[in-house]
């Protein structure tokens, strides 16, 4: 898994972290070569996932001190910042990133690659409003996929799907600021850029 920190003026990419452990660690630092600046004067926001070991914070924090020299870092989740940058302070976010399809054999090796898949994602496929009448009127290759976000039990998961995920954690928290986490609810994350999913998911939500 690639680990990309984008930090203000210059990029870090720690390539080889595995959840859990740190295999292969190689460092680049493009401040100096591109940016020209120096990494020692600017402070560094990192940002991670919700379950980032404590192993890789503390890692990666040892890189920016002990060889990038920076003055100062702070770490924080990527859905906080998410929610921040909607302008909100209170909300609840839905951080569904995107992934690489690995159970095929399909491998994804440069930046140029998973960029194409990305924009084949994005750009191509959609969330239908209303799944069952969509298989009637269209054809599916465009849609089917992203319903698995809905009904994972298309692929052979028991799970619940975003909105009920979304719902139950809404439904789990005290009912004086229920009314204000649904109506601040932030989708972020790869696999939240279909086009349709907002629709779809007020749609759901208010169904429940």
């Amino acid at each position: 898994m690639q680990v990309c920190c984008e930090v203000g003026v210059f990029g870090v990419r720690v390539l080889g972290l595995q959840i859990g452990r740190v295999v292969v660690l190689q460092v680049k630092c493009e401040a100096e070569v591109e940016l020209r600046v120096a990494p020692e004067e600017h402070p560094v926001l990192l940002t991670e996932a919700p379950l980032n070991p404590k192993a890789n914070r503390e890692k990666m924090t040892q890189i920016m001190f002990e060889t990038f020299n920076v003055p100062a870092m702070y770490v924080a989740i990527q859905a906080v910042l998410s929610l921040y940058a909607s302008g909100r302070t209170t909300g609840i976010v839905l951080d569904s990133c995107g992934g690489i399809l690995t159970e095929r054999g399909y491998s994804f090796t440069t930046t140029a690659e998973r960029e194409i898949v990305r924009d084949i994602k994005e750009k191509l496929a959609y969330v239908a409003l209303d799944y069952e009448q969509e298989l009637e009127t269209a054809k599916t290759e465009r849609f089917r996929c992203p319903e698995v976000l809905f009904q994972p039990s298309l692929v052979g998961m028991e799970a619940p799907g975003i909105h009920e995920t979304t719902y139950n954690s809404i439904m789990k928290c005290d009912v004086d600021i229920r009314k204000d986490l649904y109506g601040n609810i932030v989708l972020s994350g790869g696999s939240t850029m279909f086009p349709g999913i907002a629709d779809r998911m007020s749609k759901e939500i208010t169904a429940l």
